[in-house]
């Protein structure tokens, strides 16, 4: 990351690269329960009609950047380049620091995956970053920060990634696949020619229809 406004992830592929070491690598850990793996879809549903975001796009973020199997993962975690699925915020806690106590720099945390190294001072303490609902409402802060700066979602969300200008443009598609299998209205706000020959998103049933309930609890608040 270049500035406090930026993701550290620098392309989109980040945590695609992550899931695709999932099988083959021996630091990973139990992957959570399906009631931990929808906590990511409820927060931020929680978090959009909080932070006034259009409706599906936290979510969309975290199916791209935590998502397995058509589910954001809570736990999900690259540690200094390593993927790790943690069981609990206890486990994940403890993959911050290193044998020293000393707080990692190159680690991505949680359903939103934010940077430990650029984001840690937004977090008191730090182990409140790998709570998922604390995880996805700084998220919806600062993605609610870039639109200010940025006038738009489409923009804020290509700052959201950090990376070059290809990388925001295919990671902005990325988010657009998604978000229009969620919410076709917020879709129309990422829409992009260069997003026409997008491959449909993978989402899974029990995402949709955590999405769905999710909205129609929000809506009754």
């Amino acid at each position: 990351m270049q500035d406090r406004t930026q993701r550290v992830r620098r392309t989109y592929g980040g945590w695609i690269a992550l899931a695709l070491g999932l099988a083959a690598s021996p630091v990973l850990l139990a992957k959570p329960a399906a009631a931990q793996d929808s906590s990511c879809v409820s927060h931020a549903v929680e978090a959009e009609r909080k932070f006034n975001i259009p409706s599906g796009l936290l979510v969309a973020i975290a199916l791209v950047e935590s998502g397995q199997d058509g589910a954001p993962t809570p736990f999900a975690m690259s540690v200094e380049g390593r993927p790790v699925y943690a069981r609990n915020a206890n486990d994940a806690a403890r993959h911050l620091r290193d044998k020293r106590g000393q707080l990692r720099q190159n680690v991505y945390v949680g359903c939103m995956q934010i940077s430990l190294g650029t984001h840690r001072g937004e977090f008191q303490p730090v182990e409140r970053i790998v709570d998922p609902r604390e995880n996805v409402n700084y998220a919806g802060r600062l993605l609610l920060r870039l639109h200010g700066e940025q006038g738009s979602w489409k923009t804020a969300v290509a700052r959201y990634n950090g990376g070059s200008t290809r990388q925001a443009q295919n990671y902005v598609c990325k988010i657009w696949q998604h978000l229009n299998e969620l919410d076709p209205k917020s879709a129309k706000l990422l829409e992009s020619a260069r997003c026409g020959e997008s491959e449909p998103a993978s989402i899974a049933p029990s995402t949709r229809r955590t999405f769905r309930n999710a909205q129609q609890v929000a809506s009754l608040d």
